[in-house]
């Protein structure tokens, strides 16, 4: 099954270093950590950890929409973050994006830094969406 290159409009290209947005095989969607960027790669939210969770959970719902999926496709999350104070008002912004009921495996690690000085968050997700021509 060949992995297929997910390309999002929400996002500015990081063809250059190597990284996509994300990628599909079969059912398994693998979202890249996503800080806080505009289209154009401006950093969204400076120095406020829950703004920058607001654009990182708008940016996966986004890219899960593009290909046909949502928010509630979502198994797995991988949480980064700067500031061990910030981690209720991410949990906080995260609760508000997802339906009732809905829980992912998640991970969280607090770091010294992330790739951009100013990214206070980072998430990357993995999510499974069943192809239209999908049997299974």
């Amino acid at each position: 099954m060949a992995t297929e290159i997910i390309r999002s409009k929400l996002l500015p290209s990081f063809d250059n270093v190597g990284i996509a947005h994300a990628v599909r095989n079969g059912d398994f969607v693998f979202i890249s950590g996503q800080i806080p960027l505009d289209p154009e790669g401006n950093l969204v939210g400076k120095g406020d950890a829950r703004a920058q969770t607001v654009q990182i959970y708008e940016i996966l719902k986004g890219v899960l929409e593009e290909i046909g999926g949502s928010l509630n496709d979502i198994v797995k999350l991988l949480t980064f973050y700067v500031n061990p104070d910030d981690f209720a008002a991410m949990a906080e912004v995260r609760k508000s994006y997802f339906s009732a009921g809905h829980l992912a495996a998640s991970s969280a690690f607090c770091v010294r830094a992330l790739a951009h000085p100013d990214a206070l968050v980072e998430v990357e997700a993995i999510a499974i969406l069943r192809r239209e021509d999908s049997d299974r």
